[in-house]
């Protein structure tokens, strides 16, 4: 039961701007969950939920995505090894590869499941990474220079 009511709240947070706890106790009762307060702050904290600004400048639950780049120690060597240089240009940053590696590179950039990424493009030997704002190309970009040669 446990397991089924947290995917549910993490259905209807993916799909729903639910700002309270008040709010997710109504969803989850209105889908025949009988939940107390407590249960929703539990299992708040048990599927690491966090509370971030959308677009509108609401805050809203979401899932914890750890910013960290999650992929195999292979696939950044990779990374390193075909990333020439980084730049960016308001919300977008630029990525240049040796010719032939924007493709490998990207990979390992879309595994990294950076929450203000919008979308990723790689021809030969560029990448350009759409970002949220041109605050989220600056943190991307610092995160990845470290990263690189």
């Amino acid at each position: 039961m446990k397991v089924k009511r947290q995917n549910k709240i993490l259905e209807i947070i993916e799909n729903n701007p639910i700002e309270t706890q008040e709010e997710l106790a109504e969803r989850l009762k209105a889908e025949g969950y009988d939940i107390t307060q407590a249960t929703i702050s539990r299992d708040i904290k048990e599927i690491k939920l966090i509370k971030m600004m959308d677009s509108n400048g609401r805050y809203r639950y979401t899932k914890y995505k750890d910013d960290s780049i999650p992929v195999n120690e292979r696939m950044m060597n990779v990374f390193k090894e075909a990333v020439i240089s980084l730049d960016y240009s308001g919300n977008i940053v630029v990525v240049k590869t040796l010719n032939g590696m924007a493709h490998a590179a990207a990979v390992t950039i879309d595994l990294t499941e950076w929450s203000e990424i919008v979308g990723c493009l790689a021809g030969d030997d560029t990448i350009f990474i759409l970002l949220k704002n041109e605050k989220a190309s600056i943190d991307l970009l610092n995160h990845l220079k470290k990263y690189i040669k």
